[in-house]
């Protein structure tokens, strides 16, 4: 007998396939999700946000510089006949630089010495003659002080007889007249000496006057001539020479420089952004090839060039004896503090005051993953950088190159 069975259900012959078709869904879905991709710590850069106050420097670099100079310059137009010391010789004030010679300058000389001593005959002529005018005046007066004395004696005469009537009135008028005429001359000649005398001392000391022009002048060709030898002026060392051999130079021009060694100042090129931080009298600290030396700014330049102001250091007065002008020095100006602010130590591809996408791992979690950030960075101060917005602190940050982490999450391993 035959038994009649129930043909399958549709379902069931379906069932495999669908089965097939979830089984694979799954899978490309597995594939096709995004994995966090996994850091090294060993290798990317990375930091532990903290929070609290910090000293804030602000970092620059400058160079050592003679804190005196001197320019050596031409007193007069000359030839380079010499060069005695060249760049970087050790100088002391009578060291002679340079051998300048001048021709003409000798020729000058020699006219004014002759002037000279044509002044100093011509003021002796001079005072002779005063002096013989001087006493043919005061012969003069003599005469006449013996015509008064005469004169006197007769009217006194004439006075005596008069009064015993031997001789007339008349005659006494006469001799009293007489008298009276030469007194009023001894007293116009006794003017005129004391007139002369004064001419006299008025000319000569036009004369004299004459007479030191004429010396000043030959004193000065004399010093220019002395100044052709060129000497270094002052304790320290020939840092630069602007001319040459057989080169002629005119009045004023530069010949050399010299700086002292010992007695040094830095100049440094501050960040405008914290010129207006700081001021005269600043603390900063060098970074020097002889250690860490202190200092204070003395001056602050207001014209900004390239992103940078100029400012000078002022140094101890005995600083050691490795350091020389034109080293290369850090210097950190001290700004002050920051009270209550985020920061990370300093971490390549970081700059400040920029924005920056980074990693943050939230702190106090055992998730070893982080998360994209724009985080605003503000100033660098003694390798640690501020986070002015983003971070509160207690996260880790991690730093890597954003074109090859382009992803949202990162895992920061196990």
């Amino acid at each position: 007998m035959d038994i009649q069975l129930d043909p399958p259900a549709r379902w069931r012959r379906w069932l495999p396939s669908v089965l097939g078709l979830i089984i694979l869904a799954f899978l490309i879905a597995l594939l096709l999700r995004p994995i966090s991709p996994v850091l090294s710590a060993g290798s990317t850069p990375n930091s532990a946000v903290q929070f609290g106050d910090l000293q804030l420097f602000s970092e620059a670099l400058g160079t050592l510089q003679s804190a005196e100079q001197r320019l050596l310059t031409a007193e007069v137009g000359a030839t380079v006949v010499a060069i005695l010391q060249q760049p970087g010789a050790t100088l002391t004030p009578d060291s002679p630089v340079l051998q300048l010679d001048n021709p003409q300058l000798k020729l000058q000389v020699q006219s004014a010495r002759h002037q000279v001593a044509k002044q100093q005959s011509a003021l002796q002529a001079f005072a002779a003659t005063q002096q013989h005018q001087l006493l043919s005046q005061q012969a003069e007066v003599v005469r006449l002080e013996t015509e008064v004395a005469a004169s006197a004696l007769e009217f006194r005469l004439h006075q005596e007889l008069a009064e015993k009537g031997i001789a007339a009135r008349v005659e006494l008028r006469r001799a009293e007249f007489r008298l009276q005429q030469q007194q009023q001359l001894l007293a116009l000649e006794q003017q005129k000496i004391i007139q002369l005398r004064q001419q006299q001392q008025a000319e000569l000391a036009q004369q004299q006057l004459t007479l030191q022009q004429h010396q000043e002048e030959l004193q000065l060709l004399i010093q220019q001539q002395q100044q052709l030898t060129v000497t270094a002026g002052m304790h320290g060392m020939l840092q630069q020479l602007d001319v040459e051999l057989g080169q002629s130079v005119a009045q004023g021009q530069a010949l050399a420089r010299i700086g002292s060694q010992q007695l040094l100042k830095a100049q440094i090129q501050l960040d405008h952004r914290d010129a207006d931080k700081v001021t005269v009298g600043t603390e900063v600290l060098l970074q020097t090839v002889a250690g860490n030396i202190r200092g204070e700014l003395s001056r602050i330049e207001a014209i900004v060039q390239e992103g940078t102001v100029n400012a000078e250091v002022r140094l101890p007065a005995s600083l050691p004896a490795q350091l020389r002008p034109a080293q290369h020095v850090q210097a950190k100006v001290r700004l002050g503090e920051r009270k209550n602010v985020a920061y990370i130590r300093q971490l390549p591809g970081l700059t400040p005051h920029q924005t920056h996408r980074v990693f943050l791992q939230p702190a106090n979690t055992d998730q070893h993953r982080a998360f994209a950030r724009e985080l605003t960075f503000g100033a660098l101060s003694n390798g640690f950088l501020i986070i002015e917005q983003g971070a509160s602190g207690g996260e880790v940050l991690w730093a890597p190159d954003p074109a090859r982490w382009p992803q949202p999450e990162i895992n920061t391993g196990a």
